[in-house]
C-alpha cells in the first residue's frame, strides 16, 4: 500500500473519458516496489477545462507531471511552453513535465511505443503497407514513427475527411518521399489500426471495415480498456492475428516516466 505523506511527488494522467486510464496502475505498482514516494492519479478533464486545470497543476508546487491521453494531446502541445523536438514535429504530446521555473515540457512518445510493440512482438515495419484510423495525436505520432521506421506506404482514413488530409499533409512536410493515400479501403494493407476513440464505449460501432482486408492482416487497437475491442474481436473471428493496445504503453512506459521525474531524479 502507498504511504501518502508530505513527502509525496504527486503525478497524473489527463483523460476524458477517464475509465480505460492504466498508466496510474501500471506506474504506482512500478514506484511501490521501488520504494519511490510518488503517486499518480486520473484527472478527468473536459475539454473546456484543459486550460484552466494545466494552470492549477502548475500552482501545485508538489505536483510534477503528466500522462495526456484522449482527446487531449493535440491541445496540450498548445499550452506547453516548451515542446521536445518530437512533440513539436508531431504538434501532439503525450507526456508532460514542470521544470524548476514552472513552465510546461512537452513531449510524445506514443508512436515510438507503438513501433516497438509491434517488433517486440515479432513484427516488423519496414516495407510494410500501413492503415490508419483516425487523425488525433496518436495518429500523428504512429504516422511519424511508421514513416522513421520506414514503412512502405500509409493509408490514411477519419470520420472527418479533411482532418485525414491535414495529417497527411504533415506527414508529407517530414517524409516527401512516403506514399501516402486517403481510403477507407484497407485491403491492400498488412497491418491496420485504430488510433481513434472508437471502441472505449461497448455501445460503439466498428470504425473499420476489415471484411476485405487480407487474411494475412494484423489488426491492431490502440484502445487499453477494454482490451478486446469489437475490432479485435470481430478480426478475432475472421482469423486475422491482433495486437493489443496495452502494448503501446508498455513499451514507452519507461520513456514516459524519465519525463515525468526529470526534476526529481
Amino acid at each position: 500500500m502507498i504511504n501518502i505523506n508530505g513527502k509525496t511527488k504527486l503525478f497524473g494522467v489527463l483523460a476524458d473519458p477517464i475509465d480505460h486510464v492504466k498508466a496510474p496502475e501500471i506506474y504506482n505498482e512500478r514506484w511501490l516496489n521501488r520504494k519511490k514516494n510518488f503517486l499518480m492519479v486520473p484527472i478527468h478533464v473536459k475539454p473546456r477545462n484543459l486550460s484552466f486545470v494545466i494552470e492549477g497543476l502548475r500552482s501545485i508546487s508538489n505536483f510534477f507531471g503528466f500522462c495526456v491521453t484522449l482527446p487531449h494531446k493535440v491541445e496540450v502541445a498548445k499550452l506547453c511552453n516548451h515542446l521536445n523536438p518530437n512533440a513539436e514535429m508531431i504538434g501532439a504530446v503525450n507526456v508532460a513535465y514542470f521544470n524548476k521555473k514552472r513552465e510546461l515540457i512537452g513531449d510524445n512518445f506514443d508512436g515510438e511505443g507503438f513501433v516497438a510493440g509491434l517488433i517486440g512482438e515479432g513484427y516488423s515495419i519496414e516495407n510494410k503497407n500501413f492503415f490508419i484510423y483516425g487523425a488525433g495525436g496518436a495518429a500523428r505520432s504512429i504516422s511519424f514513427a511508421l514513416a522513421k521506421y520506414k514503412a512502405s506506404s500509409l493509408t490514411l482514413s477519419n470520420r472527418t475527411f479533411n482532418n485525414a488530409k491535414k495529417l497527411s499533409d504533415l506527414v508529407h512536410k517530414w517524409f516527401p518521399n512516403l506514399i501516402i493515400n486517403l481510403s477507407n479501403n484497407c485491403s491492400n494493407c498488412d497491418v491496420i489500426i485504430n488510433t481513434s476513440s472508437v471502441g472505449l464505449n461497448e455501445k460503439d460501432k466498428i470504425s473499420i471495415d476489415i471484411k476485405n482486408a487480407s487474411e494475412d492482416a494484423l489488426i491492431t487497437d490502440i484502445i487499453m480498456q477494454p482490451e478486446m475491442t469489437k475490432l479485435l474481436k470481430r478480426a478475432k473471428l475472421q482469423k486475422h492475428c491482433i495486437h493489443l493496445g496495452k502494448h503501446m504503453l508498455s513499451y514507452q512506459s519507461d520513456l514516459m516516466e524519465n519525463i515525468l521525474t526529470k526534476q526529481i531524479l
